[in-house]
């Protein structure tokens, strides 16, 4: 009996100082440091580590894995930030040992990479999360908008998917602009919206063009990543890309840029659309490849319904060849399409003038000696819009 009691007692005593030991193995503490566009800092602060490793990933690419740096109070790993994008989800994970040679993982943790300079309010919908800077804007509008324009063209292009989205609005436009460029990212200084596809992400600013053009950014970024999800991050021809989100609304200055060229016979030919991004381009022929990209999706749609859209974002998916697939849509066709459409709108808005023309002279009649009202100088201000190429 005594013999049992000491073996129990003994297992007992044991047992107490693994449980007391235990709480001592779980003290590491991690925590960040972000210098916006310049690095991260991570740290675990516990003494007893002898050395570790941080693996760091974002949308599913790892962009750092390596030892980490013993110091006083732990270890700390230092990330370079000039090469990530303006805006990410990081996840991190440690591997760390201890000095009694115990290697254990720590619980990885996740950290949005954004701005501090900006004091940010998140708001959640159903497959959209807004960053939006507090006490600025009403989240729930942009919310709104960028789930609506989501639900419009998955439905269009028969998407049923679950993935989550993140959509991040400035209030200002030099601050998007700021954390594009400190990231290695140049962009013009009137571009107030670009897509992150691959990391699942849309950055738009509050500009001076107010809330149309905002609602109009929104629909267009949240269309890039969309169709990124529907190609499984296969690269789409900048045609198929660019056009379907530049029909998520109206661009009046692309379509005064597209007549232009139809009334001068100096349209790109149409493998020039095949390319991916037509940032490298002048500015003039940037221009005109977004607007030719926006007519020829019309074109697709206007012989083949959202069908033929889906037919070709599943052959650029598959890797067929950009003008293959234009072909086969009856791409050699869309010149004849596009001056059909131009004839047509130049005759319907002549048509108008001279129905405003009369009816203006009608109404003088009445109301004279007032001075009459310019109304189409007021539509056309109401849709003036300077910016030759507002996506990226």
């Amino acid at each position: 009996m005594i013999r049992w009691l000491a073996t129990t007692s003994k297992w007992l005593v044991l047992g107490v100082m693994l449980w007391l030991a235990a709480p001592a193995a779980a003290q590491s503490t991690t925590s960040i440091e972000i210098q916006y566009g310049e690095r991260i800092t991570f740290r675990v602060a516990d003494a007893d580590l002898i050395g570790g490793s941080l693996r760091v990933t974002a949308a599913e690419a790892v962009i750092a894995d390596g030892q980490a740096e013993v110091t006083e109070n732990g270890l700390r790993y230092v990330l370079d930030a000039a090469n990530l994008p303006p805006a990410a989800s990081l996840s991190a994970a440690w591997t760390v040992t201890t000095a009694d040679g115990t290697v254990r993982d720590l619980p990885p943790e996740t950290h949005f990479y954004i701005t501090p300079a900006v004091d940010w309010q998140t708001t959640q919908g159903p497959r959209v999360t807004v960053w939006t800077a507090a006490g600025t804007a009403d989240p729930v509008v942009y919310l709104t908008w960028a789930e609506e324009s989501l639900a419009m063209l998955e439905a269009d292009l028969r998407h049923d998917s679950e993935t989550r989205y993140t959509l991040v609005v400035y209030g200002e436009l030099s601050l998007f602009t700021q954390a594009l460029r400190s990231h290695n990212t140049w962009i013009q200084d009137w571009v107030a919206a670009y897509a992150l596809p691959e990391h699942r992400i849309a950055l738009t600013a509050v500009g001076p063009g107010g809330d149309a053009l905002l609602q109009r950014d929104i629909a267009h970024e949240m269309a890039h990543l969309m169709l990124h999800d529907i190609s499984g991050g296969e690269p789409l021809p900048g045609w198929l890309d660019e056009g379907i989100a530049l029909s998520t609304g109206e661009n009046p200055a692309l379509d005064e840029r597209l007549a232009e060229a139809l009334r001068s016979g100096e349209t790109l030919p149409l493998d020039a659309l095949c390319a991916t991004s037509f940032t490298a381009l002048p500015p003039h022929e940037a221009s005109l490849a977004y607007a030719q990209s926006q007519s020829v999706a019309a074109y697709v749609r206007t012989l083949y319904g959202s069908d033929g859209l889906r037919a070709a974002l599943d052959a650029s998916a598959r890797g067929e060849d950009c003008p293959v697939v234009l072909d086969s849509l009856g791409g050699d066709q869309w010149l004849a399409y596009a001056r059909r459409e131009q004839a047509r709108t130049s005759g319907a808005a002549t048509g108008w003038i001279v129905v405003l023309a009369i009816s203006a002279f009608i109404a003088a009649l009445f109301v004279w000696p007032q001075q009459p009202r310019d109304r189409r100088a007021d539509y056309r201000a109401a849709l003036a819009d300077d910016d030759p190429t507002p996506y990226q």
